[in-house]
């Protein structure tokens, strides 16, 4: 017993030391793609209807969000875009939501019952998560009209327009 709590204790203790090194590298350091280009990417949305990046933005800043269902505070910013969709958009600013490896069917009996009226891009296979390196969900990249990324956040910011200019 004493050495399943030894053991035990070590790997709770080794858990929390890996988990404050990943996330003091990532706010710490940085995302390694600000000032990068966004990845290009193709995805289909809930009616199956493929979509790459550039077709979508044609030039205007961006926020892309990662998220999925399963997610509690993707539920919040979820609710929170949905209010704020038109105000975004009426500022020139795209809004990209790419759900994370679900199904569509899942996804848009997700957003039916919970009224969200926003479009959606299902990453199935997750290739584009990687190529994001989305540490976690919610994940919101700022990208600018340049096609550059500007910044990374996991909530939608009240001066999100300062991380796209």
């Amino acid at each position: 017993m004493k050495r399943l709590l030894k053991y035990g204790g070590m790997a709770v203790v080794l858990t929390a030391v890996m988990a404050t090194v990943s996330f003091a590298q990532f706010n710490l350091f940085g995302n390694p793609l600000i000032g990068k280009q966004a990845a290009e990417f193709t995805l289909k949305d809930l009616d199956g209807q493929e979509w790459t990046l550039s077709q979508i933005r044609e030039g205007r800043p961006a926020i892309l969000f990662f998220w999925a269902t399963w997610c509690p505070h993707c539920r919040s910013q979820l609710s929170v875009l949905n209010q704020q969709i038109e105000e975004i958009h009426k500022k020139g600013i795209e809004v990209i939501l790419i759900d994370l490896e679900e199904g569509p069917k899942q996804v848009k009996a997700f957003m039916d019952r919970n009224g969200l009226e926003l479009n959606v891009l299902v990453d199935t296979d997750g290739r584009t998560t990687d190529d994001y390196v989305i540490p976690g969900v919610p994940t919101f990249y700022f990208i600018g009209a340049d096609g550059k990324i500007r910044a990374v956040e996991h909530h939608l910011p009240d001066d999100y327009e300062k991380l796209l200019s």
